[in-house]
């Protein structure tokens, strides 16, 4: 920046969202004259159609309220992750669906008094970005393609080729919302922890799913294969934060530090194990 201001080329630097400013000095130098914005990134493009339009510029049929707002976000941008096998030109054909259309304009509503509208909004416009019907639940979706690939797959199916669980697109649009409000100029009221974000060690970290890393039925039957005293992460159940149980191989959930029992018990379980290791 110094090198270019040096040489009388003005620079901006930004704070927050590049694109944003990008975007805003592009068409703010525009009303003065012939402005060119070089640039790669398809947010930058819907960026630039929005602002143009504010300033009353015919952009035909970029000028869609909706395109404008949440095409880019919906799809994955800079804070917001992108649905796996959903490219950006799958939502702008979606445009022609009227169910998604509703969904997507949801997200132009800045002054919602809570995020319960956003989030089945959002729910419903994944479902549609995924081939689903208006009529089905995100779970269902899920289920359903999880079995089409089960059928159809000579390998065993990823986890992450399936649509989100309903947990997880439930924060993703809470961050869409968040991030059009942002690049709309009217987000700066609104709270990141409120829309999909938790704060932890002084930064923001976007917040996954409310839901356990597997079934309650599915955790009971875990177990660790550890010969030491499973008191180090090396231990499988407590690298995962989960207790030894009878299930575990050597320790069976009490010959180590890390038993399925209270705290009062960890120093009996101790002398469990010096014994245990004595006779074997």
């Amino acid at each position: 920046m110094e090198t270019f201001e040096v040489n009388g080329i003005e620079t901006k630097q930004a704070v927050n969202d590049a694109d944003l400013l990008i975007s805003k000095t592009g068409t703010t130098y525009a009303k003065l004259g012939p402005t060119y914005v070089i640039g790669e990134d398809t947010d930058i493009l819907v960026l630039l159609c929005y602002h143009a339009h504010q300033i009353r510029w015919n952009l035909g049929s970029f000028s869609s309220k909706v395109i404008k707002k949440i095409i880019h976000a919906i799809a994955g941008c800079d804070t917001t992750s992108r649905l796996f096998g959903i490219g950006k030109s799958i939502p702008l054909k979606k445009m022609d669906n009227e169910h998604f259309r509703q969904q997507a304009a949801v997200f132009c509503e800045t002054e919602l008094s809570s995020n319960d509208a956003v989030t089945e909004a959002g729910e419903k416009a994944v479902v549609c970005l995924y081939g689903g019907k208006p009529c089905e639940r995100l779970i269902d979706v899920r289920s359903r393609k999880f079995r089409e690939k089960v059928l159809t797959s000579a390998s065993a199916v990823e986890v992450k080729t399936l649509p989100s669980t309903p947990s997880a697109a439930l924060y993703h649009s809470l961050r869409v919302f968040l991030q059009v409000c942002i690049r709309m100029d009217v987000g700066d009221n609104l709270e990141p922890t409120e829309w999909g974000w938790e704060q932890k060690n002084d930064n923001f970290v976007p917040k996954q799913t409310d839901d356990p890393v597997a079934p309650e039925y599915l955790l009971k039957v875990l177990r660790c294969f550890c010969t030491g005293n499973c008191e180090t992460k090396k231990c499988s159940c407590k690298r995962y934060g989960l207790e030894c149980t009878n299930a575990c191989k050597h320790c069976n959930g009490l010959l180590c530090w890390n038993p399925q029992s209270p705290a009062y018990l960890k120093k009996m379980s101790l002398s469990y194990w010096k014994i245990y290791k004595t006779l074997n």
